[in-house]
């Protein structure tokens, strides 16, 4: 893309221009962040083609609420941003609720219409190590002298509510990660949408520093009852 005539426009005549989706969100559960670049979370920029269309359910953007960002080679995109309204509004913050071995559920309450909830994704050990098998459910962090601890561990949580773009379950990983806090309680927690209705969901804590070297080849942990 280049910028001419005060705008921006394809390099091929007729060419569309490409529409990055800026995802904002607020979690909670103990915390509410946005996670900083790492290379745990996939991110991938899909090009929807001609034929794009906005979003009309969940975070709404309008076409003229963007920012123009601009790469290393000087390529030139158009950014759509989320709209942003307060907490008095009737859009609302999407909320996540995590019940670990349980279930993953996204809601947010309306102070017309109430509280409205989707099944994002429901435990099954079975589907879970099927999904490990082509996954990392394990990953490491090597310490100064050498020896090797858990740092995170991944599951998989799928058959949740059909979604109404794909027609099919939605599903979310939960990426349970060591982080250490003067508050020994302190929880962070967040969620990302890298497909439509595919989800990550992080939790990162210091209790789950606790845990996490009971983790099996699947990513499985033993919990005391």
């Amino acid at each position: 893309m280049e910028e001419g005539g005060g705008g921006v426009r394809s390099l091929v005549p007729g060419g569309p221009v490409l529409l990055v989706l800026c995802g904002l969100l607020e979690a909670s559960g103990g915390g509410r962040a946005l996670p900083q670049l790492s290379d745990d979370i996939p991110f991938r920029v899909n090009w929807p083609g001609t034929e794009f269309s906005l979003p009309t359910t969940g975070v709404l953007y309008k076409e003229d609420n963007y920012v123009i960002m601009t790469t290393a080679h000087k390529e030139k995109y158009k950014c759509i941003l989320p709209l942003v309204t307060s907490g008095d509004e009737g859009v609302g913050w999407w909320k996540y609720e995590f019940c670990y071995g349980k279930h993953v559920h996204q809601y947010h309450e309306d102070k017309d219409s109430g509280k409205t909830s989707v099944v994002v994704g429901t435990w099954n050990q079975e589907e879970h190590i099927e999904w490990a098998k082509k996954n990392t459910a394990r990953a490491y962090h090597l310490q100064d002298d050498g020896t090797q601890t858990v740092r995170m561990v991944s599951h998989f949580y799928g058959n949740g509510d059909i979604c109404d773009i794909t027609d099919k379950p939605r599903q979310v990983t939960v990426k349970l990660k060591c982080k250490e806090s003067d508050s020994p309680h302190a929880v962070t927690v967040y969620m990302l949408e890298p497909h439509s209705c595919q989800y990550i969901l992080g939790v990162e804590s210091p209790v789950i520093c606790k845990i996490l070297d009971t983790a099996d080849e699947n990513g499985l942990l033993s919990l005391p009852n």
